[in-house]
């Protein structure tokens, strides 16, 4: 994994940081930290003047380093929801939710996405979309990201595995430029609804990065939601991406301050 910066005025070496904990120092303004396992490591750096005295931290950037080419947001998710990506106590439901550039870390081809369903098996009919989105949180209950059918990346029936991942193969592939974030929308238009337990998907904390509504009477139009008054809730899907040629994103890149 590669890190990047610009030359700071004065500076005859920099050291770097992960974690907190120094790793390394170098001359040069890039610096390769190799045999990583999985997982989420924040860096800075700090200059060093020609009389040894340190500059204050860069900004931290955070790298996130795949399983089996998969990359896992929200590994600390234990906590499950039943409403995300969708209800299935309902025949119909729309949900969106954002993911930002630094939990997804790469940019590259998403060809899979992953949902661990900790719940009861089901069977759901599914249109997913991928949209790359400036927004950060949802502002109030309205505040849908409008997809078009070119945004849809997956249409069809999907059995959500009971206590494990469910991978979804996308029918279109999303080019992701690792720096725009991206919001995930879940069409589940399967027109039937089932008994408790329900389908219970892996959460984690991620207030107003989710956004849902649910109903038996009315098949949601992805196209247009801006009509639907939806619901804000607290936690969202931990999911896995698969990224092929997965490449450090320009978040990776430190810039000034040092």
């Amino acid at each position: 994994m590669t890190l990047s910066w610009n030359a700071a005025a004065n500076a005859t070496s920099y050291n770097i940081y992960r974690g907190g904990t120094q790793i390394g120092n170098t001359t040069g303004t890039t610096y390769v930290d190799s045999n990583l396992g999985m997982g989420r490591y924040p860096y800075f750096l700090k200059s060093v003047d020609a009389n040894g005295l340190l500059s204050t931290p860069s900004e931290t950037v955070t790298v996130n380093i795949a399983s089996d080419g998969y990359i896992i947001i929200g590994e600390e998710g234990l906590a499950t929801n039943d409403l995300l990506p969708s209800y299935s106590y309902f025949n119909y439901s729309l949900t969106q939710q954002i993911y930002t550039a630094d939990e997804i870390g790469a940019a590259g081809l998403i060809t899979e996405i992953a949902f661990f369903n900790s719940g009861t098996k089901k069977n759901r009919n599914y249109d997913f979309y991928l949209k790359s989105t400036t927004k950060d949180a949802f502002f109030d209950p309205n505040d849908w990201e409008v997809v078009t059918d070119d945004d849809k990346v997956f249409s069809g029936r999907v059995t959500m595995t009971e206590d494990d991942w469910t991978v979804i193969f996308l029918d279109t592939p999303f080019e992701y430029d690792g720096v725009s974030n991206l919001v995930l929308v879940s069409d589940d238009n399967s027109g039937v609804w089932s008994y408790s337990p329900h389908m219970s998907c892996r959460v984690f904390n991620a207030p107003n990065q989710a956004l849902l509504i649910y109903s038996d009477d009315i098949n949601y139009n992805p196209d247009h939601p801006t009509s639907y008054n939806g619901a804000l809730i607290s936690v969202k899907n931990q999911i896995a991406l698969r990224v092929e040629s997965a490449t450090p994103s320009a978040a990776y890149f430190i810039r000034a301050g040092i």
